[in-house]
Formats: C-alpha cells, sequence, structure tokens
C-alpha cells in the first residue's frame, strides 16, 4: 500500500454516495458508507483505509438528491484529535487544487468542534461552505481524490505541504518544553510518576505545557519557540504536521516497545529530527492508546528526556 496524490487525476464525475451509518462493528468497520459510479463500481478511493484495516463499503440505498454544482470529496470529519489532523484532513491536498469546488464531508457528530474549525481556518477552509451527506445523495460532477496521508503507511509531499499551514520561528534559544499530559482523564492514558517528571524538567527550566488549555495557533506558537519538544506518545504530538520549517528537536516516551509509525512519518515529511524510548518504563494496564504506564527507572527517563 502507498500513498499517492496527482493533481492530473482530479477529474469530476457522477458518483452516488449515502449517509454515513454506524455498525456494531469495532475499529473501521463501526462506520459504512457507499460511494459507486454510473456503473455501479464502488469509488474506493473515498474509503478510509489504514496499513492494518479499511471501510467497508456500505449497502446500495434509493437516491433522495441530486447536487448538480462541481464538488469534491474531502472525508469524514471526526472528533478524535489525532484522527482529524491525519485522516478528516487527508485530502487537503486535493482541496487546494479545486478552490472553486465545494467539499463533500460525511459526519460522525451533530457538531464541529470550535478546535477543528480553528484548524481548517489555518488551512483556509470552512466547514460550514461544504455539503454536508445526511442522505443518498447522487452528485453530477465530484472529485473522489485519493487520501494524502495513510495511516501507518506515509504522507505524500502534497500532503505535507498542503497542511504545513503555520511557519515556524527561529526558536528561543534554551527553550525546552514538556508537552504535559497529566491532567488529561485516565481513560485517556496516563503516565504514573509524570509529575514527579514535571517536577524535575521545571527544575531545569523545562515549561511544562498543557496544550487541551490553549487554543491551536497558541499550541502552535509555543512549540515552535522551543529548540527541544518533549512528551509522551500522544496526538498532541501530531499538531507539528501543522508546522512549516521547525527547528525543534522531538524526543518522545512510547507507549510501548514500539513506537506508532504515524511519529516517524510525521517526522519525516516536517524534517525534523526525532528520538523515541520506551527504557526506563513499564505498561501497566491497557494497551495502544489507552495504555497506563510507570516510570520504574526515573534517572533512565529524565536523561533521555532532559539530556
Amino acid at each position: 500500500m502507498t500513498v499517492a496524490a496527482a493533481a492530473d487525476g482530479l477529474v469530476g464525475r457522477r458518483i452516488t454516495v449515502t449517509a454515513l451509518r454506524k455498525t456494531a462493528n469495532a475499529g473501521l468497520a463501526r462506520w459504512q458508507f457507499r460511494a459507486a459510479d454510473d456503473h455501479g463500481e464502488a469509488v474506493e478511493a473515498m474509503l478510509l483505509r489504514r496499513s492494518y484495516a479499511r471501510m467497508e463499503m456500505g449497502p446500495a440505498e434509493p437516491i433522495l438528491q441530486q447536487v448538480s454544482e462541481p464538488a469534491i470529496y474531502g472525508g469524514i470529519i471526526v472528533d478524535h484529535y489525532g484522527h482529524f489532523l491525519l485522516e478528516t484532513l487527508n485530502r487537503v491536498w486535493a482541496m487546494r487544487c479545486c478552490p472553486d469546488r465545494r467539499t463533500v464531508w460525511h459526519v460522525t457528530g451533530p457538531t464541529v468542534r470550535p478546535w477543528q474549525r480553528e484548524i481548517a481556518a489555518l488551512l483556509g477552509f470552512d466547514f460550514d461552505a461544504g455539503i454536508r451527506v445526511t442522505q443518498a445523495t447522487a452528485f453530477q460532477d465530484l472529485v473522489a481524490p485519493e487520501p494524502g496521508f495513510v495511516i501507518g503507511v506515509g504522507c505524500s509531499p502534497e500532503q505535507a505541504e498542503a497542511l504545513g499551514a503555520f511557519p515556524a520561528r527561529r526558536p528561543i534559544p534554551g527553550r525546552r518544553i514538556w508537552v504535559s499530559r497529566s491532567l488529561l482523564p485516565a481513560h485517556k492514558g496516563t503516565l504514573v510518576g509524570e509529575d514527579r517528571l514535571e517536577a524535575a524538567l521545571q527544575e531545569r527550566g523545562w515549561l511544562v505545557f498543557h496544550p487541551q488549555l490553549h487554543g491551536i495557533l497558541t499550541q502552535l506558537e509555543t512549540m515552535c519557540d522551543a529548540e527541544v519538544i518533549a512528551g509522551v506518545e500522544g496526538s498532541a504530538l501530531h499538531s507539528l504536521l501543522l508546522t512549516r520549517g521547525l527547528g525543534a528537536e522531538v524526543r518522545i516516551l512510547q507507549r510501548g516497545r514500539v513506537l506508532n509509525p504515524n511519529y516517524d512519518i510525521i517526522a519525516r515529511a516536517r524534517g525534523f529530527r526525532q528520538s523515541s524510548t520506551f527504557a526506563g518504563l513499564r505498561r501497566i494496564a491497557g494497551s495502544g492508546a489507552t495504555a497506563t504506564q510507570t516510570i520504574e527507572d526515573f534517572d533512565a527517563v529524565l536523561d533521555f528526556v532532559a539530556s
């Protein structure tokens, strides 16, 4: 599986798209919709996919609406911060190529959150100007782009260019920040001992930063000011994909023995230095994004972060 994005392939055609439906399944299979052309052939490019899974095509439904104006498919608006950055926005590269087309969205909830609107404004579009698919709709002229970012696979140069909307400034000499998770609820994953680590870093002159307490632009400004950005593996570090010319070094405490590949994909797309470790840590409950881990060797962890 590869990630490809080619502007010369952005050609509109007649495509019928159904609303997003929730199923009883887990993972990507919990959501379904159908996208098919005039011949009944599935338009696979519109389905969400990852290195390890892909959405299933839903059943056909009677057409209840016709849209004749030129449009382009954007994706599925999800409420999870990391997946929003990597997957909801994974066709921004194509939206930039087709500014005169209205963007078509599927939605998983009734509202678009303020932080989602802030990111959209940074990237130069407005969700409210788009078309939300709430019933089976026959689009007469719909572009169905390939995603520019596929989780676990890669990020196309075109997508990286489109997302890099926040120009980084020269880092402040000596500025180092710890991107904290200590105020997040336990179900989002906990590092036992993070408070002690934060106190030790503050004694060494580090800034402890809680990104969820600030707007997107403040988050980006704060991280771009730093020479070193460190934190536990988590979605807040995906914000770096929105920067351009980042001069910081990034250090990550892993949630398991293998770092989620998306962090390396983002580092390559943005060209910054990055290192990670699981040394000195031990998982004590859960897995993946909800894992609870503890600091077993405090000195080893502090040495990695603050060296």
